[in-house]
């Protein structure tokens, strides 16, 4: 795990006290990860997946040899950039299944509502017995658990949700916009 901004902690499977994580810290199967407010980490899986995770984020890793990454989604917003193997997210009783070579954020928000807007690549939600592909430049919502999903009618691709840009002239920046 690497900082962005400030500090992240973890709790191991088990014991009950957090630990605050320093730059560079190794990361273990079924550590819990928060972050608090203005903080943002990086964590990178040894089978080549990255995941953003940004202020106010809850999350448990899993890394398994057949299946692959896993992360479970207990509050905040993850942006996963997956590599050939694909990665695993769920947040209560829906499953977002990202496809391998794909960028996806997701966010946990309130009253268990979930949303899911595909960067690039495709990823698959699945949620109260009923499955939605995700193709690039799409989003969806579920409004609450067990929700069938619906597309949102507007989204933004790039930039991508929370981009930071820096500029080291005096002259005015120009950021292209693209939606779907």
């Amino acid at each position: 795990i690497t900082f962005k901004h400030r500090t992240a902690q973890r709790r191991f499977t088990d014991r009950v006290v957090w630990d605050r994580l320093r730059q560079n810290s190794p990361v273990y199967n079924g550590d819990l990860i928060r972050t608090a407010e203005g903080s943002e980490a990086t964590v990178y899986f040894s089978d080549g997946n990255i995941m953003d995770r940004n202020e106010n984020t809850l999350a448990q890793l899993y890394l398994n040899k057949k299946t692959g990454a896993a992360v479970q989604v207990n509050g905040g917003t993850i942006k996963v950039k997956t590599a050939s193997s694909g990665m695993k997210i769920t947040s209560g009783k829906t499953t977002l299944t990202v496809a391998g070579k794909s960028a996806v954020t997701a966010e946990k928000g309130e009253n268990d509502s979930f949303s899911v807007q595909v960067g690039s690549g495709n990823a698959l939600v699945s949620s109260g017995g009923t499955q939605s592909a995700v193709q690039k430049g799409e989003a969806v919502v579920l409004a609450e658990e067990n929700a069938v999903p619906r597309k949102a009618s507007f989204s933004v691709i790039n930039p991508s949700q929370d981009a930071k840009f820096l500029s080291y002239v005096k002259q005015e920046m120009r950021v292209p916009f693209s939606f779907s």
